[in-house]
């Protein structure tokens, strides 16, 4: 379900790219493997706080439900473009401020248009990352040229169907947030439906 197709980029700035990711989990001193995937030029970045279920069984990040939810939500949300997903904290006993730098580092390496955290955790780390007091669920945010936002549980969301349309309301905070003309990455609307993930 990963949209990682990439643009017309040269091997050395593919390079660059995967270099400063991984100096980014350097600088957290994180070695795990799979803590991120997708598009190295993605429109959209999904954050995961910390891994859930399909994570924990060997699976890539937002390999289980809540990915496919999550880009459902998008698509229904008309946002086009490839992905990038992150764990924000790959273990539980990661240092939540090495993990807001390490996540700071990590989006600027990608410079995606649109950031989505998808659980408390990540809102956390999001606001951390780029100085902000806190991220409101669902009140989308300008920071360093992308727009950010944070929903409140979406992988804890998919067996309760109130708590699920909580969500999908946040998600619609996507839809008032203006988009980066000039990123040329896909993140574009084009008409969608009212439908839940």
């Amino acid at each position: 379900m990963v949209r990682a197709v990439e643009p017309d980029a040269t091997d050395a700035w593919i390079a660059k790219v995967r270099a400063e990711l991984a100096q980014a989990d350097q600088l957290a001193a994180i070695s795990h493997a799979g803590t991120w995937s997708g598009s190295l030029f993605p429109a959209v970045a999904l954050v995961k706080g910390v891994g859930g279920p399909a994570e924990a069984a060997g699976g890539a990040v937002l390999s289980g439900p809540d990915g496919e939810a999550a880009h459902k939500a998008l698509e229904a949300l008309g946002l086009d473009g490839a992905t990038w997903l992150t764990l924000s904290r790959p273990s539980a006993d990661t240092d939540p401020v090495l993990a807001a730098t390490r996540l700071h580092h990590q989006l600027l390496a990608v410079d995606p248009d649109i950031v989505v955290a998808l659980d408390d955790v990540a809102a956390q780390d999001l606001a951390a990352a780029f100085g902000i007091r806190s991220l409101p669920f669902g009140v989308a945010t300008a920071k360093a040229g992308m727009t950010l936002l944070a929903v409140d549980g979406l992988e804890a969301s998919l067996d309760d169907e109130d708590r699920k349309r909580a969500v999908w309301s946040q998600f619609r905070g996507l839809v008032r947030a203006p988009l980066r003309q000039e990123s040329g990455k896909g993140a574009r609307r084009r008409p969608s439906d009212s439908a839940l993930f």
